[in-house]
């Protein structure tokens, strides 16, 4: 990946941009065209695109995970029957905690 910050004035804005505008309105400018590049769908300059997709390739399956354990582990806790086609529908789910949301404790209701 080449070197995003060559170039990139992390300085040009200041924090309290509101009360005190930036010194030099060019090398804002500057980090704007930086930050078009980077954002540039057609074109990797800075080779983002790979650094995204490697990224999503590690993270996804941790999310798809965790939505399919809290899945079962809602299921369980509202009996609904497992079935491979809606174990992740939300409906199915938010369903039945409607239907049940009375049974449970105020503090389960206020999620």
């Amino acid at each position: 990946m080449a070197h995003l910050h060559s170039g990139y004035n992390f300085e040009a804005v200041p924090e309290n941009y509101i009360e005190r505008p930036p010194a030099d309105i060019s090398q804002v400018h500057a980090n704007s065209v930086i930050l078009s590049e980077v954002l540039d769908a057609n074109h990797d300059k800075y080779g983002v695109h790979s650094l995204v997709s490697r990224m999503r390739a590690m993270i996804y399956p941790k999310i798809e995970e965790f939505i399919s354990d809290a899945c079962a582990i809602l299921q369980a806790q509202l009996n609904v029957p497992y079935d491979p086609l809606t174990s992740k529908d939300i409906t199915v789910i938010s369903r039945a905690f409607e239907a049940q949301k009375n049974k449970l404790s105020e503090e389960v209701r206020a999620c």
